[in-house]
Order: structure tokens, then C-alpha cells, then sequence
């Protein structure tokens, strides 16, 4: 598993104008990206702070992503400025561990090796979270 993470410092707008650019089209872009097992998006309204933690299933995955067109547009994106993307392994040995695992709604593991349908469910879950929903079910 291999993680993802990137941060940018968004424009000096305000905070609803902002989020009302994050519409369900451009979340549900992030359901057809290849091994992404979930995300998690960021913000800090003092800072002006924002970005996302990717899971991906392998580091062949987390690199086509880091390398490929939705991370070329923010880096193209004039509005954002201090863009980091950084790419770290998930330690096996702390992945594996039973209190390590990220804990989802329904009790589950995400963070530990799961079936596909309860992968699909995750990325579901971390996309729809954003867009207001509270769906735990495979799209």
C-alpha cells in the first residue's frame, strides 16, 4: 500500500465560495482512478490550507496518479500556489497490526487487506463523505 499526499495553499476566498467549486462531477472522477483504495480531503480555513490523502494498492498506482492529468491541472491551476506532492509507503508490519488500521463508520478495517466489494465501498465512502453523503454501499 502506498500513500499519497498532497498540499496547496488555495486562493483568499471565501471558504463557501471555495468549497462550492468541489462538485459531485469533479468527486466522482476519483471513483475511476486505478488502485485508489480511498481519499481523504484536507482543509485548514485559517491557513487557506487544503489537499488529500490518498490510499492506492501499489506503488505503480500512486506514481501514474502523482504523474498523471488530475495532479497536471492543480499544478496548472494559477489559483493554487505551494503545491506538494509527496509519495510514502505504508509500513507493512503498522499496516498489519490490529489497532493500526484506519476505522471506518461501520467498525470495519480500510487500512488492512479487504475484499473488493468492501474496497469499492471505501472509496465510495471517502468520495460521497465529501459531497454530504453518509453511503457506505458500492456504486
Amino acid at each position: 500500500m502506498v500513500i499519497v499526499q498532497i498540499n496547496y495553499r488555495r486562493p483568499d476566498m471565501p471558504k463557501a465560495e471555495w468549497e462550492a467549486r468541489y462538485t459531485d462531477d469533479l468527486a466522482r472522477q476519483f471513483l475511476a482512478v486505478a488502485g485508489l483504495q480511498w481519499k481523504i480531503w484536507l482543509d485548514d480555513e485559517d491557513e487557506r490550507r487544503c489537499g488529500g490523502i490518498y490510499l492506492f494498492a501499489d506503488r505503480k498506482s500512486a506514481e501514474a496518479y502523482a504523474a498523471g492529468p488530475i495532479v497536471a491541472r492543480m499544478k496548472a491551476n494559477t489559483a493554487l500556489s505551494d503545491l506538494t506532492v509527496r509519495v510514502f509507503d505504508v509500513r507493512a508490519h503498522e499496516r498489519d497490526h490490529p489497532r493500526a488500521g484506519a476505522q471506518p463508520a461501520d467498525g470495519g478495517r480500510v487500512a488492512g487487506p479487504v475484499d473488493a466489494r468492501r474496497r469499492r465501498a471505501a472509496r465510495y465512502f471517502a468520495v460521497s463523505t465529501k459531497l454530504g453523503r453518509a453511503e457506505t454501499r458500492a456504486k
